[in-house]
């Protein structure tokens, strides 16, 4: 059973010339934080990384590097991920030895209070001389650019290779690839790895020719929602269905809307006694969609 994950930084979580994390890396790891074992206790997620090993392992010269390597962490936006540093984080400084060498995991399975060995942990590098060595230490491991390409790919992958069946990780895996698609996940009703059937909010089009003008504008309505997710762990297909009984509410609220002027195409007039309670905002697939106009008190 797969109790930590363990991450590489540099090239595999950012890009070292930038400091900068690649696409996707903030929100994977939002998922992969909630993610949960096989016997539903918190996965232990750190990051391994080498670093500059001083000439004289001092524990003073260990501390200055490892404030160091922080200030690099905090550049990246990533050290929330990592809290607490101490027991999350760890330099082959640490160990006395760099990556691959086994004990500079072993090292990082000690520090974050992991009781396990490395056959329970997965690790995750751009490096594939460091795969091939950690796979022969008995460790899994995950090749970022290889095994996937994408930091949207990776929340699916490290759910299946830590064991799970586990609902609560395939549901915040199907919660970030249905935002991604723009759909509000709300239940869940029901649930597999790779499947998933509940009810979420969506944009729904409304067509009526009594709406005019209005015809085709966008809402956003209760739907049931149903997604499958390919290997790689994108959306391979989904489906949002609106139930008749609300659209044919939301088209009675739209023409209530239109004849009582509450919906505006830019700034409200000024000199209008009526001041508009929703907008139409066209986005960047040209969709027109209604939403509510916030207001501002002073």
């Amino acid at each position: 059973m797969i109790k930590a994950l363990l991450l590489d930084l540099g090239d595999t979580l950012i890009d070292t010339a930038t400091e900068k994390p690649f696409p996707g890396v903030e929100d994977a790891l939002g998922v992969i934080e909630t993610f949960e074992t096989a016997d539903h206790a918190p996965l232990v997620v750190c990051l391994v990384s080498d670093y500059t090993m001083p000439d004289s392992r001092t524990p003073e010269a260990i501390a200055s590097l490892f404030a160091e390597y922080l200030e690099v962490l905090d550049r990246t936006g990533l050290r929330r991920f990592f809290e607490p540093v101490e027991e999350r984080v760890t330099l082959s400084t640490h160990a006395g030895v760099r990556k691959p060498a086994a004990l500079v995991f072993e090292t990082a399975l000690k520090r974050a209070k992991v009781d396990g060995g490395l056959n329970q942990a997965l690790f995750i590098t751009e490096n594939a001389e460091h795969i091939a060595a950690c796979r022969k230490l008995g460790m899994k491991t995950l090749q970022y650019g290889a095994d996937f390409t994408s930091w949207s790919q990776a929340p699916l992958l490290i759910s299946q290779s830590i064991g799970a069946a586990n609902l609560a990780n395939s549901a915040a895996v199907f919660r970030r690839a249905l935002a991604d698609r723009g759909v509000k996940l709300q239940s869940i009703e029901d649930l597999s790895p790779n499947e998933f059937r509940g009810t979420a909010r969506n944009l729904v089009k409304l067509q009526s020719p009594d709406l005019g003008h209005f015809n085709d504008v966008y809402v956003e309505l209760p739907v049931e929602v149903e997604a499958r997710l390919d290997a790689a762990g994108r959306i391979a297909a989904v489906q949002s269905t609106p139930r008749p009984d609300d659209v044919a509410e939301a088209i009675q609220q739209l023409q209530s809307l239109v004849a009582n002027k509450q919906i505006t195409d830019g700034p409200p007039d000024p000199a209008s006694p009526v001041l508009p309670t929703h907008r139409l905002e066209t986005d960047s697939e040209g969709r027109r969609i209604l939403r509510r106009r916030r207001f501002t008190a002073f």
